[in-house]
């Protein structure tokens, strides 16, 4: 009876070592999406938030209003950090918003990106999408494919221009 325990042990150990392994042969195939987020339209000024939104080949929502971080740089001469990317808090947004880095699948289909710019005036419209919110400005990119990655001249470039236009849900 022993023996058969012991024996049934380490067929149990050798099925799940195998499960890993045909699971973990995929995790190589993913493709990464450097999206670079401008903006050329003024006033900038207003924007306090943006927010990033990718939708899948079928139009299904794969990231829903991601919130472009801020990230601070040196103090400029009146001691405040100069903002270096993401979107104001009632303060001026770069013309460059920033790089934002997204990953997924490379066997999936196309992605496209979406960035609105908010001045929420105090108030949380982008999550919330409270009445009358509207973005200041807004972009979005062409459908973008995956491709493998396997080094950093296989990241899948994404040029996206937010601006002032008539807005489109």
């Amino acid at each position: 009876m022993r023996l058969f325990t012991r024996f049934s042990q380490g067929l149990f150990a050798a099925s799940m070592l195998a499960a890993s392994l045909v699971g973990m042969s995929g995790c190589g195939e993913y493709s990464l999406f450097k999206v670079s987020v401008t903006s050329k339209d003024s006033p900038r000024d207003n924007i306090d938030e943006c927010l990033m939104t990718i939708q899948d080949e079928n139009g299904k929502t794969v990231l829903d209003k991601y919130h472009l971080q801020r990230v601070y740089g040196d103090l400029d001469t009146s001691g405040n950090a100069t903002l270096k990317q993401g979107c104001a808090a009632g303060g001026l947004t770069n013309a460059n918003i920033g790089l934002f880095s997204y990953s997924r699948s490379s066997t999936s289909g196309t992605l496209t990106f979406r960035v609105d710019a908010w001045d929420t005036n105090g108030v949380v419209c982008g999550y919330t999408g409270a009445p009358g919110c509207q973005p200041l400005q807004w972009g979005k990119s062409n459908p973008v494919a995956p491709k493998a990655y396997s080094s950093s001249a296989d990241e899948v470039g994404v040029n996206l221009e937010i601006k002032i236009q008539t807005y489109q849900p």
